[in-house]
């Protein structure tokens, strides 16, 4: 829980004992690309945890090469799920029909992985914290 500390009480400190302004923080246009493998949990009780690692490693690495060839950045993995960050809406848009179309490729060569995936963009104004951003775009992409 928050605490007020400081001789005006106006700043506030985190657990971690960061403070947090009272001013507001400065908003950037940003677009959001979360994408994640479908019917993972299924796979990962069906086919073990082996294969499930092999399958997001997979994702993953097809996930950042799509990202950075459309000059965005990989904020965060998290299982089967990938969360990247774009300066414009036609850079995310293009990565995710290319991360949809090289799964589709890569589960026709290997069916032992499939990776068949779901995609959503969203742009808007958010606000960055350090490294990552908050705000409804990142709620509306997932």
């Amino acid at each position: 829980m928050p605490r007020r500390t400081g001789k005006s009480g106006d700043q506030r400190a985190t657990a971690a004992g960061e403070q947090i302004s009272p001013e507001p923080l400065p908003t950037e246009e940003r677009t959001f690309l979360i994408a994640d493998v479908r019917n993972y949990t299924a796979f990962t009780q069906e086919q073990g945890d082996q294969a499930a690692a092999r399958l997001t490693m997979k994702f993953s690495a097809l996930a950042a090469a799509s990202t950075r060839q459309h000059q965005g950045r990989l904020l965060s993995q998290r299982g089967d799920e990938i969360v990247a960050v774009f300066a414009s809406p036609r850079r995310a848009l293009r990565t995710a029909l290319a991360l949809i179309t090289i799964c589709a490729e890569e589960t026709s060569r290997d069916p032992s992985l499939p990776l068949h995936v779901g995609v959503g963009v969203a742009a808007g104004q958010v606000v960055r914290v350090g490294e990552d951003y908050r705000g409804a775009a990142l709620n509306l992409a997932s």
